[in-house]
């Protein structure tokens, strides 16, 4: 049960992550100077950022996937908490992805315990 919610956080944050930064980030970052980025470096920062919400896909699916050794979802638990607690103090509180991301890694280190 705790795997499977800390699978649909991440599910739910990166979601969020792609959808808001489509339109908060890189949106709003190629239209500051269309000179700044040639075609080919627009569709690379798209790809790259779009390329972590499908990881943290793929991370999800990983840790909610039936019989994955309890290390990797150990490891994995242990990533998001980390990430999400370094969101946090960069962002002084003030980033979702910060509370999103170490709620999902405490569930998935529990979930294995």
């Amino acid at each position: 049960m705790l795997l499977t919610a800390a699978a649909f956080i991440i599910v739910a944050t990166a979601f969020y992550h792609s959808a808001l930064g489509e339109r908060r980030i890189i949106t709003p970052l190629m239209a500051m100077d269309p000179r700044a980025f040639s075609k080919r470096g627009r569709r690379t920062i798209r790809f790259t950022w779009h390329l972590a919400t499908l990881l943290m896909l793929l991370s999800a699916a990983t840790i909610a996937w039936p019989g994955i050794p309890s290390a990797l979802v150990r490891l994995i638990g242990a990533v998001y908490l980390l990430l999400g607690l370094t969101a946090f103090f960069v962002s002084r509180g003030k980033h979702v992805s910060g509370p999103l991301f170490a709620a999902a890694g405490l569930m998935a280190l529990a979930g294995t315990a």
